[in-house]
């Protein structure tokens, strides 16, 4: 049995290390966002750094979820890390973190037919509810009892899961600590976001294990500048005519980043300016973000199985895996990719290229193309 887990760790803080500890001894594949994530951002450090993380907290293998899914909605989070899990042909289950121990609660909200959830679902964007806020609307109505549920982030994305599962038996762990996007640390630990914006506290949220990691990054510039990320998206977007925002988004948001991008210079008060009831801020920060790159949206078919990190169960693993898209673990391998699979590639190549400008001190291009999979 295998464990898989979906995660970003971005960054691994001593809540992910409680997940992952909390698995049991069977071996834990990890499917970890690259360098782009669902709030619509660049991870706060790379991909490899990231995964030497997981891999140094109990992780065995990492694989990467395909960038057009990793900042996607929470549907495509999840339907694109699940088609990453059963590609490997591996069996196990998967594991994940919730706000409250309510599995069963989803697991019944999931059973509605899916017609009757849309129908309900068109009824509210109809009437001017967000994407978000008309599927809990249409849950309110199927189980009025229930449908709270979905209004916590992580039991929202474990909601996705259980709907794109179709072979895992599931394992969910109540979240401890620090809430999600709390902005307050509880103890030790804190979430994410804060990490994020106060990166230099990680030797009082996360384990001693990556301590040395995080050190490298943040005393190399390897980290994420929030101000150049700003820039490169505004100088870039500015440039975009409004007749080219309402070609990419005829249903009201292009219009929104249009004004929004002739009007304000900072990327915070774009996304200010864009919101509406309908368009959220995570809905804007993915689509800017998917503007900027050139990410196509996801289909739900996995172009490759990337390989970011392993150990010697990890290389086992792989051994007797059975993948039914090709697999990628050196970098030269790329040159037997053809079609959807290199463009795929190209795309990430992209993505990585964009990411390593956005950092305190620059990278060269190219390193899609010459880093090695990280080996614990």
């Amino acid at each position: 049995m295998v464990n898989f887990i979906i995660c970003e760790l971005n960054p691994l803080h001593n809540g992910h290390h409680y997940l992952l500890n909390a698995v049991g001894e069977a071996p834990v594949v990890c499917v970890m966002s690259g360098h782009v994530t669902q709030r619509g951002a660049f991870a706060c450090m790379d991909k490899w750094t990231r995964a030497r993380a997981a891999l140094s907290c109990g992780a065995d293998l990492v694989l990467e979820l395909p960038a057009g899914a990793a900042c996607g909605s929470a549907m495509d989070f999840a339907r694109g890390a699940l088609a990453a899990a059963n590609a490997t042909g591996l069996d196990g289950r998967l594991c994940f973190g919730m706000e409250e121990d309510n599995l069963e609660i989803l697991k019944e909200l999931a059973t509605f037919p899916e017609d009757q959830v849309q129908a309900l679902t068109r009824k509210a964007l109809d009437e001017g509810a967000s994407p978000a806020a008309a599927m809990r609307e249409a849950y309110k109505t199927l189980s009025p009892e229930h449908w709270t549920a979905l209004d916590l982030p992580n039991n929202l994305l474990a909601f996705e899961y259980i709907k794109a599962n179709t072979k895992f038996d599931l394992f969910a762990l109540r979240r401890v600590g620090a809430a999600h996007d709390s902005g307050r640390p509880t103890g030790d630990f804190a979430d994410a976001s804060y990490l994020r914006r106060h990166l230099a506290d990680y030797p009082r949220f996360t384990p001693s294990a990556v301590h040395p990691l995080y050190k490298s990054a943040i005393d190399e510039g390897a980290v994420l500048d929030p101000r150049r990320f700003d820039l490169m998206i505004t100088s870039a977007l500015r440039r975009k005519t409004r007749d080219e925002w309402l070609s990419l988004y005829p249903d009201g948001l292009g219009a929104r980043l249009a004004e929004a991008f002739e009007t304000k210079s900072l990327l915070t008060d774009v996304y200010d300016t864009a919101k509406s009831k309908c368009f959220t801020h995570s809905m804007i920060r993915r689509a800017v973000l998917r503007t900027y790159l050139d990410l196509p949206p996801f289909t739900g078919d996995l172009p490759y199985l990337r390989v970011l990190g392993l150990n010697d169960t990890g290389a086992a693993l792989l051994r007797r895996m059975d993948p039914s898209v090709p697999l990628l673990i050196k970098p030269a391998a790329v040159k037997d990719l053809s079609g959807t699979a290199r463009r795929a590639f190209d795309t990430d190549a992209r993505v990585t290229d964009a990411f390593n400008f956005a950092l305190r001190s620059p990278r060269a291009k190219g390193m899609e193309y010459r880093s090695p999979v990280v080996i614990k």
